[in-house]
């Protein structure tokens, strides 16, 4: 189920595979190590991976995207329920 998530994703314009998630996981990892290297590009980096982090747990986790499901359908009919 968590891996038909990951290949066919509705969520995303494109569909990634486990070789792309894969790549930005060292890719964040590496950034984390270039932020405590150099702290003046932290706010570009931890912003940069925390998109990345979320992004790889919605694919991961199909809990996460029922979440993600859910809260955006509630997001889109809270103004139609008032």
């Amino acid at each position: 189920m968590v891996l038909l998530y990951v290949i066919n994703c509705e969520f995303c314009t494109v569909n990634y595979n486990i070789n792309y998630i894969l790549f930005y996981l060292i890719i964040s990892f590496i950034l984390i190590i270039i932020v405590f290297i150099f702290p003046e590009v932290t706010l570009i980096i931890f912003i940069f991976i925390i998109l990345r982090i979320t992004h790889i747990y919605h694919h991961l986790t199909s809990i996460f995207i029922i979440y993600v499901k859910d809260f955006s359908y509630s997001l889109k009919n809270k103004g139609k329920l008032k």
